[in-house]
């Protein structure tokens, strides 16, 4: 009876792991990370070539540039205060985005009128190159100065305690 019981208790045992291990070693593998860099498709050309191009590619006069370049500053300086203000990111701020997008879309509409498509398609294959921003200069610190061939260093003298008596 003993026997029987044990053999019962070992079988069990061992379909008990066994039925385990398999488990973990039949699932699918994990899928690795790839950290890939998504690379913008947008070819990006400096500002005189990039309206130049649009003038040729969609027949639009410099009138038409100058106004595109009116709309778009004005409304960049709305999203810009928007930021600073913390109230252009963010689902609670969808709507004050649309609105904003919306009224420049408009306005660029009716300055383009059936041109408005194609100046699209042309901002998405295209962008304007920003020029590359210098960093602010800190007053008060002095640039270190490039040292000259031959140049020796100046002599520092230590500063030696007096001992009173």
């Amino acid at each position: 009876m003993r026997l029987k019981l044990y053999s019962l208790l070992l079988v069990s045992a061992t379909l008990l792991f066994g039925l385990s291990f398999q488990s973990c070693n039949d699932s699918a593998p994990k899928a690795k990370k790839t950290t890939s860099k998504v690379t913008n498709s947008k070819k990006m050309l400096p500002a005189a070539k990039y309206w130049a191009a649009a003038k040729k590619n969609l027949g639009i006069s410099q009138k038409q540039v100058d106004g595109i370049k009116s709309i778009n500053a004005k409304y960049g300086k709305k999203i810009n205060a928007l930021k600073k203000a913390k109230k252009w990111d963010g689902k609670a701020n969808l709507k004050t985005q649309k609105t904003t997008i919306s009224a420049r879309s408009n306005e660029l509409k009716k300055l383009l009128g059936g041109k408005f498509q194609p100046y699209q398609k042309f901002m998405s294959k295209h962008g304007i190159k920003q020029p590359a921003k210098k960093a602010p200069k800190k007053a008060g610190k002095k640039k270190p100065q490039a040292k000259k061939p031959g140049a020796k260093k100046p002599i520092k003298k230590k500063k030696t305690a007096v001992k009173k008596k």
